[in-house]
This record gives structure tokens, sequence and C-alpha cells, in this order.
């Protein structure tokens, strides 16, 4: 079995897609499967793309749309037995190749959304999308054999636009840190890490903590990230800044990008986590902080009900009034309170997010669309 995933870029750190693509590619080379992962060339040090890896150029003054001939090429040079293709992301034109490539040569294909079919997404832009829709993207979707959902709300998504072909609905994995320091302090902060971008509820938080940073002096609010897309551009991060100076926020720090072991010790660092964002499939920052030990406060813009079950934070309504009141519950508890909820979330995460367990869902997966879905389908692959 030759396994192809499709992903745009590799190179923002800060994206999630960077880190699970090539993570699960690493998994399923662990399980002996034959993979490659496909990409754009955009921003790459070529010195640190490992072998799995092949880079195609994007066509001069076409960086926005991600038009590679190369790339569609390759794709349809490929063995047609025992090949699959598994594509990750929408709207550019690398996005269509690996339905347009197994529509030509009868090679099954999975496509993971990655968020992109949420209300929120799929309206933001809505004047170009409006057109690459119904013209590419939708037909291009609907040649496909299988899609890919991290979580049920994302699977709702899907059936949302009509789709009715199989859902395989698998999370993303997580790499959980071995040793922890239990004696370690950690400073009283609210953490946000990501994309600095409007969809992330930034503003939202920002309004929140207005409401309770009289009652609260020794804590503060970190903000780390870039607002840059995978072209470079950005502006958005200069509009909060101003925001949270112009609303009277206090104790707020913009820290830019972290990476590596960097971001590791933000999250160690933090007492809490928060993401609230408008529109999320999965959000991998919620179980990157998990696996450190730090508790989340999560909107419902984002699939982590989980955090109830599991005792391991807060998963809420999206608005000012919800998590400013859910801040007054946080923010009082004990060092010993939080370090419990960590610990039940990084236990979470160790039972549940595991890479080899879920890249062993993927093969199954596979498997069953190689076979030409003859056999019932795994359990995790929902048919209605």
């Amino acid at each position: 079995m030759k396994i192809i995933q499709i992903n745009p870029t590799i190179s923002m750190e800060a994206s999630g897609p960077s880190y699970s693509v090539p993570r699960l590619c690493e998994s399923l080379i662990e399980q002996n499967q034959d993979v490659s992962l496909a990409t754009l060339n955009l921003n790459l040090d070529q010195s640190k793309v490992k072998p799995y890896v092949k880079t195609f150029p994007v066509s001069l003054g076409l960086k926005r749309l991600g038009l590679s001939f190369e790339m569609l090429q390759w794709l349809n040079s490929q063995p047609k037995q025992q090949t699959i293709f598994h594509n990750h992301g929408m709207w550019q034109f690398n996005g269509l190749y690996p339905s347009w490539a197994g529509k030509k040569n009868s090679i099954p294909v999975i496509s993971s959304p990655r968020g992109t079919l949420s209300k929120w997404s799929f309206n933001s832009g809505a004047y170009a999308k409006k057109f690459f829709w119904p013209l590419l993207q939708k037909p291009a979707l609907e040649n496909i054999t299988c899609f890919h959902a991290t979580s049920i709300n994302e699977y709702e998504e899907i059936r949302s636009h009509g789709f009715q072909q199989p859902v395989a609905v698998i999370p993303n994995g997580i790499d959980i840190p071995e040793q922890l320091q239990n004696n370690r302090k950690r400073a009283k902060t609210l953490l946000f890490l990501g994309r600095v971008h409007p969809k992330k509820g930034i503003d939202l938080m920002l309004n929140a903590w207005l409401q309770v940073q009289s009652y609260f002096p020794e804590w503060n609010i970190v903000i780390a990230g870039s607002d840059l897309d995978i072209l470079g551009r950005g502006g958005y991060l200069k509009k909060i800044k101003q925001y949270s100076e112009e609303i009277g926020c206090k104790r707020v720090d913009f820290i830019g990008p972290v990476y590596g072991e960097e971001k590791l010790n933000t999250y160690k660092n933090a007492s809490l986590f928060v993401l609230p964002t408008y529109s999320e499939n999965f959000g991998m920052t919620v179980a990157e902080s998990l696996s450190v030990g730090t508790p989340a406060i999560v909107s419902h813009g984002a699939p982590w009900q989980g955090l109830i079950e599991n005792k391991a934070g807060w998963w809420i309504e999206g608005n000012v009034e919800q998590f400013a009141d859910t801040f007054k519950k946080a923010l009082i508890l004990s060092d010993q309170d939080l370090k419990i909820m960590g610990e039940n979330g990084r236990n979470w995460m160790r039972k549940d997010f595991s890479w080899d367990n879920l890249a062993s869902k993927y093969i199954e997966v596979y498997k069953w669309l190689l076979e030409g879905q003859i056999e019932s389908p795994p359990a995790h692959v929902i048919l209605d």
C-alpha cells in the first residue's frame, strides 16, 4: 500500500496541520507503511525537509491559488494499484489535484477539510469562494471516496453541505512529554497560543478580561503567536494590540510566535490555556496545553466537550459574559486544584490521543477503501 498525503504547506510551525500531517506520516512510517507527503515549496528550509517529503514549486504570481503543475503531474504519475491519496485542506488548486488525479487514475481519495467547511470559515472571504465553490471545489469533493473529520462536529459540517460519502472520525494526535517538574511553580498566566487571527476570538477574551482584571491583580494574559499566513501576509496583530489598549486592558503581553522548546515551556509556565475561537475543527493547541498538564478554557467553537467529563477544564459558550464568569471561577482556584485538573488532562491525552493508536485507525480506513469497501467499515467510519 502506497499512502500519499497532500498538504499545502508544512512551513508554518504554528499551524495545526503543519504539525499533525507530518506527524501522521511519521507514525504511519513507524508502522511500516510506504508514505510520501506532497507539499508546496513555500518558505521551506530545504535542509530540514525529511526524506518522505516531496516539495513542488508554485507557479510564479499564483502563490495565493497554490497552483503547481508539477504537483498535478506527479500525482498523475503514481501507480494505480494499491495507492491512496489523503488530501488536507481546501480552497487552493493543490487541494483539487488529488480529486482530479484520483478520478483520472481510479485511485481512492480521502479528504480532510481541516475546518474549512465550518459555517464561519465557509463565509469568510465569501466573494472569492462564491465562484470557487460551485465551479471547482464542490465538484472536486463530490468525486472523492471518503472524508476524514477530526470530530463529530466536523462530521456534521460535512453532512450539512450535502456530501454522502463515508466519513472517518479520527482526532489529531499529540506527543506527550515524558517528564514534568511536579514542584515547579506556574505563573498566574492566562495563555493564548496560536495564529493571531479574527477567527480565534482574541477580542472576546480581551473584553472578558476587562471585566475581571481588577479583581485578580496577580494574574496576567500572554498572547503568543503571529498573524502571518502562508504567503507572509498579516496586519491583524497590530489591530488587536491597539484594540487591547483602547478598551483599557492591563497586564496583556504580546510575545510573538514561539517554536520548539520555547513553545513547550510557554505552555508549561502558564496556569491556564484559553482558546476563545469562533470556529475550529479540532484545536491542536488545546491538546498541546493538556499534554503538559495545563488546564484549558475553550469555547464551543472547538469540539472539546471532553474537558468537562475528564475534569480537565471548561467548555463554554463563546461570548464575553461566559468567559468573564469562567475567569472568575477559575482564577480563584488554588495551585493544587489547577494541578489536579492539569494531570487529568494529561492522562486523557495519553489514553485517547496517542499517535500509535490513531495511525492504526487510519491504516484500517485506507485498507478498507483500497479493498473497494466490500467488507464492513472500521468502527470509526460513519456511513449515514
